[in-house]
C-alpha cells in the first residue's frame, strides 16, 4: 500500500493548489486571474496573503513528500544504476522544485505584486522561481520515461515529453506577458502551471500498489 498511499498525497497536492488559487480569486474581488500572476496572490500586502501563504505551503511539502516517495520506489524495485538513474534524478528535481516553492514564499514579491519595485526579496523571488521553473522541466521527462519503462505504459513517456514542451513553451509566452505588462499574461501562466499540474495529477494516478514491471525488488 505503500507506492498508493504517496500517489494519494501527490493527488491532493494538486487538489490544495488549485483550491488555493481559486479561493484566493474569490475572496480578492479585484484580482484577475486573466492578467496577474498566482504570485500576487501571496505578494506583500495581498489581501489574501496570511490565508493562502499556508495552502501554497501545504502544495509544497506534499509535492515534495511525494517526490520522495517515488525516490523510494526507484531504489526499491530496480537494482540496476543504469535503469534508476531516470527515477532518481528526476524525483530530485521535483523535490527541488517543491522546495524551491517553499522560497518564494518565504521571499514574496513586494507590495503591489508582479510589477512593483523589485527589492533584495523581489530578486529572490525571481530566483527561486527560475530554479523552480528548470527543475519542473527537468523532473517531467525523466519521471516520465522512467514511470513509463516500469508500468509498461509508453503512452506515458509521450504524454510527459508534450507536458513538458507544453511547460517550456507556455512558460515563455508568461514570461513575455508579463515583462510587456500584456493583459493576458496570467492566463498563460495558468497554462503553464496547468501543463505541470494535470502531469503531476497523471503521474500519481499511474503509480500503482504493486511493484512496478520493470525490475526486481531491490534492497539498495
Amino acid at each position: 500500500m505503500r507506492n498508493l498511499s504517496f500517489a494519494g498525497v501527490g493527488l491532493v497536492g494538486v487538489i490544495v493548489y488549485c483550491a488555493a488559487v481559486v479561493l484566493g480569486g474569490l475572496l480578492w474581488p479585484t484580482y484577475s486571474h486573466t492578467a496577474q500572476p498566482v504570485s500576487d496572490l501571496i505578494a506583500i500586502g495581498s489581501p489574501v496573503k496570511s490565508l493562502l501563504d499556508p495552502l501554497f505551503l501545504l502544495y509544497n511539502v506534499l509535492t515534495a513528500a511525494f517526490a520522495w516517495g517515488l525516490r523510494g520506489t526507484v531504489r526499491r524495485t530496480v537494482h540496476s544504476a543504469r535503469a534508476w538513474w531516470p527515477g532518481v534524478a528526476g524525483a530530485w528535481a521535483l523535490l527541488v522544485e517543491a522546495m524551491a516553492g517553499v522560497m518564494t514564499l518565504a521571499f514574496p514579491e513586494g507590495q503591489g505584486g508582479v510589477h512593483s519595485q523589485i527589492g533584495p526579496e523581489g530578486f529572490a523571488h525571481i530566483l527561486f522561481a527560475g530554479i523552480s521553473s528548470v527543475c519542473t522541466l527537468l523532473a517531467i521527462p525523466l519521471l516520465g520515461h522512467w514511470l513509463s519503462v516500469q508500468f509498461s505504459r509508453a503512452w506515458f513517456r509521450l504524454f510527459s515529453f508534450g507536458a513538458a514542451a507544453a511547460v517550456a513553451l507556455t512558460g515563455i509566452a508568461t514570461a513575455v506577458a508579463i515583462g510587456n505588462r500584456l493583459p493576458w499574461g496570467g492566463l498563460a501562466e495558468r497554462l503553464t502551471i496547468g501543463c505541470f499540474l494535470v502531469w503531476l495529477a497523471a503521474a500519481a494516478a499511474l503509480i500503482r500498489p504493486t511493484t512496478p514491471t520493470g525490475g526486481a525488488e531491490s534492497a539498495a
